[in-house]
């Protein structure tokens, strides 16, 4: 009896078969029904490099015009300390920040036709035809 309830507890004839914490089938995409919302892309290495490389070229040019502008603003604005021997620290933020929002403003129509025309290339015909 007490060889019966120790074979229970540690599982002797009840002990299922240990299986894997995963799957380790393969999953099949071809034949599947997408509606046409999703493709199913296969990238090589130098693709996915190529993708990347373009999306932070595209971010470059599309913020450099707003950096530069800021930055020139922090330029004069550090000038007309040095000049007046104001030493404020509200002064350099202030100017920079106007600066910046009217700059994002005046450019965002360059921004958007930038915006459209990369995703036009990227979705529409593709990078790397």
């Amino acid at each position: 009896m007490a060889s019966a309830a120790i074979r229970g507890a540690s599982g002797g004839a009840s002990r299922k078969k240990s299986r894997p914490a995963f799957n380790c089938r393969r999953v099949v995409m071809t034949g599947r029904r997408t509606h046409g919302r999703v493709w199913f892309m296969h990238l090589s290495l130098d693709q996915a490099t190529d993708l990347v490389r373009h999306t932070l070229v595209l971010a470059l040019i599309v913020s450099a015009p707003m950096l530069v502008i800021g930055l020139a603003v922090g330029i004069i604005v550090s000038l007309f300390q040095a000049v007046t021997q104001i030493q404020e620290q509200t002064l350099t933020f202030v100017p920079k920040i106007v600066a910046m929002v009217a700059s994002a403003i005046l450019l965002f129509p360059w921004i958007g036709h930038q915006l459209l025309e990369y995703a036009t290339r990227a979705f529409g015909q593709g990078l790397f035809q």
